[in-house]
C-alpha cells in the first residue's frame, strides 16, 4: 500500500492518458485510417459484452470434471475473454473510466472465485465474541501505552513477512490467463511461471546483488511449491498456488481501480464523462475491504492477518469511503452521482470498527477524581466514530425507505448494505460486542473498561427510556441498561423478520 492517495499506481506511465480518443494517426492514407477506425469500433463493441456469470450453463465437454469444478473453470476462462476484450479497448481508449472499472471487475471476480474454494485457515466468525465462559476473562491487564503497543504490532508484522511471498513472476497476466480450478491448466501455469523465472535467472550474470537475491528467492519458492506436487500432495500444492493467484489478482484489480479513480477525478466539468469519481472511490474502498473480511493474508504461505496489517488496510478503506462522501456533494463534476449516502456511512462505520478491533490492548489511563477528566483510549474514540456512523446510516436509510413508501423486505434481512434493518442490526450488535469486550477485561481494569464501554454505547440508544435517570446504580447498573437496550433492538428485528 503506497502512502500516495492521488497519483497513479507506481510504474503506470502518465503519458498514456494524454492520448486523445480521436484517431491520432498522421498517416494520410484513407484506407489505413479506415482500418484503424474499424479496429477501434470492433474493440469497443466486444468490450461491451456482459461479464460472464458463474452459473452459465455448459455446452461443451466437461473433461470429466465435477459440476462445481467445471463451472468454475468455465467462469475463469470466460472472465479472461472479458478481460482481454476490455484491455484491448483500453489500448485505443485509455481514458475510459468505465473500462478500467470493468477490467477490475473481471479480475476481482476471478479472485473471489478462488477465495471461495480455498479451505479457510480460520473461521471469520468467532463465537467467543458473543458469549462468556469461565476462561473469558483476561488474566493480565493491558500494560503498554499506545505507542508501545503499535510498535509491538509492527514488529510482529515484520516478522510475519519473513519468507512470505505475495506472488512470484515478472508478469501478472499469467495469473489471469490460466484457470486455477483445473489441474492440467494449473500444471501449465506452474511450468510457464517456472520457465519465466529461470530465464530471468539466466540473464542475471551481471547486475545488483539485490536483484539476484530476489530472483533466486522466487525460484526457491517456486521449487518449494512444486515439490508438493511431486510428493503427491495435490490439494496442498493447489492451495499454495491459490494464495499467490489471489494476491496477484487483487493487486491488478486495485491498480485498475486506482487508474479509474485518477481519471475520474480529472474529469472536472467534462460533459462526456459518465462515471462520477465518488462511485469509483466507493469501488476502491469496497475492493480493499474485501481483503480484511476473512482476516486472512494470501500469497505464500497463507496465514492469519495480524492487527497491524488489518488496521493499515482498514484505514485506507476508510479514506476512500470518506472521499466518496466528500466527492458526492462536489459541484466540480457534471455527471450524476449514483452513490448512496447511508451505504457509505455504513461502510465507514465498519472500517472504524475494524480499526478499533486492533487497538483493544492499549492500557487504560488512570481514573482521576473527576470522571470527566479521564482521557480516552484510541479504541474508545474510534469505536465511538463507528457507532456514530452506524446510527447515521440507520437514520438515513429509514428515512429513505419511508420516503419511497417501501419497507423491510426479504432483500433487507442480511448482508452488508442491504437496507435499514441490516444497519439497525449492526448498530446494536456492535454495541453489544463493546459490552462483552469490556466484561472480559482483567479484574484490575474491569471497572475502567465498563465505564469506557458505557461512554461508547450510550452515544445511541434504541429506546431512550432504557437510559438510567440516575447514576446511583453505578457502572454495573449502567451496563445492564445498555444490555437491555441492545436486547430490545434485536427483539424488534426478530418481529420485523417474522412479518416479512
Amino acid at each position: 500500500m503506497s502512502d500516495s492517495t492521488d497519483d497513479l499506481p507506481l510504474g503506470c506511465p502518465e503519458w498514456v492518458f494524454d492520448v486523445s480518443d480521436s484517431n491520432s494517426s498522421s498517416n494520410d492514407d484513407d484506407q489505413q485510417d479506415s482500418i484503424e477506425l474499424l479496429r477501434r469500433g470492433v474493440a469497443h463493441e466486444l468490450a461491451k459484452g456482459e461479464i460472464a456469470d458463474l452459473e452459465s450453463p455448459s455446452t461443451e465437454d466437461d473433461q470429466g470434471l465435477s459440476i462445481e469444478r467445471e463451472s468454475t473453470q468455465r467462469h475463469e476462462l470466460n472472465l479472461y475473454q472479458n478481460f482481454r476484450a476490455v484491455l484491448n479497448d483500453l489500448c485505443y481508449r485509455p481514458n475510459n473510466v468505465e473500462g478500467w472499472v470493468k477490467l477490475s471487475e473481471c479480475i476481482g471476480f476471478k479472485a473471489e472465485d478462488i477465495c471461495d474454494r480455498i479451505v479457510r485457515i480460520q473461521d471469520p466468525y468467532d463465537p467467543s465474541e458473543f458469549c462468556l465462559t469461565d476462561k473469558s476473562k483476561s488474566e493480565q491487564p493491558a500494560m503498554m501505552t499506545l505507542d508501545q503497543f503499535k510498535q509491538a504490532q509492527e514488529e510482529e508484522f515484520q516478522v510475519s513477512q519473513t519468507n512470505w511471498k505475495p506472488f512470484i513472476g515478472i508478469d501478472l497476466l499469467i495469473y489471469m490467463k490460466y484457470p486455477w480450478s483445473n489441474l492440467s491448466s494449473l500444471e501449465a501455469f506452474a511450468k510457464e511461471l517456472g520457465s519465466s523465472i529461470s530465464s530471468v535467472d539466466s540473464t542475471m550474470d551481471e547486475g545488483s546483488n539485490t536483484e539476484e537475491g530476489q530472483d533466486n528467492s522466487e525460484h526457491l519458492c517456486w521449487k518449494e511449491i512444486q515439490s508438493k506436487f511431486e510428493e503427491g500432495k495435490y490439494v496442498e500444492w493447489a492451495n499454495s498456488w491459490a494464495g499467490m493467484y489471489v494476491t496477484a489478482l487483487r493487486t491488478m484489480r486495485l491498480k485498475a481501480l486506482l487508474v479509474a479513480r485518477y481519471l475520474a477525478k480529472k474529469n472536472k466539468g467534462d460533459s462526456h464523462a459518465t462515471m462520477h469519481p465518488s462511485e469509483v472511490c466507493e469501488d476502491v474502498g469496497t475492493a480493499l475491504y474485501s481483503e480484511i473480511m476473512a482476516s486472512t493474508v494470501y500469497g505464500y504461505p497463507i496465514h492469519p492477518m495480524l492487527g497491524f496489517e488489518k488496521r493499515r488496510i482498514a484505514e485506507r478503506c476508510n479514506f476512500y469511503f470518506q472521499e466518496a462522501v466528500e466527492l458526492s456533494t462536489s459541484t466540480d463534476y457534471t455527471q450524476k452521482c449514483q452513490t448512496v449516502s447511508h451505504e457509505l456511512h455504513f461502510m465507514i462505520g465498519k472500517c472504524y470498527e475494524k480499526i478499533a478491533s486492533t487497538l483493544k490492548e492499549e492500557k487504560y489511563p488512570l481514573m482521576t477524581s473527576q470522571e470527566g477528566d479521564q482521557s480516552s483510549r484510541l479504541y474508545e474514540t474510534t469505536m465511538h466514530d463507528a457507532i456514530v456512523n452506524y446510527a447515521k446510516a440507520s437514520t438515513e436509510a429509514q428515512a429513505a425507505e419511508k420516503a419511497s413508501g417501501g419497507g423491510p423486505d426479504k432483500s433487507c434481512l442480511g448482508g452488508s448494505s442491504h437496507g435499514a434493518m441490516e444497519y439497525l442490526y449492526r448498530l446494536h450488535a456492535s454495541r453489544f460486542k463493546v459490552l462483552l469486550s469490556a466484561i472480559k477485561r482483567a479484574r484490575e481494569e474491569c471497572e475502567l473498561a465498563e465505564l469506557e464501554a458505557f461512554r461508547i454505547t450510550s452515544v445511541k440508544w434504541f429506546d431512550e427510556s432504557n437510559e438510567s435517570s440516575s447514576s446511583s446504580f453505578g457502572v454495573r447498573g449502567k451496563t445492564w441498561d445498555v444490555f437491555a437496550d441492545c436486547v430490545d433492538g434485536k427483539f424488534l428485528l426478530c418481529l420485523l423478520s417474522m412479518q416479512v
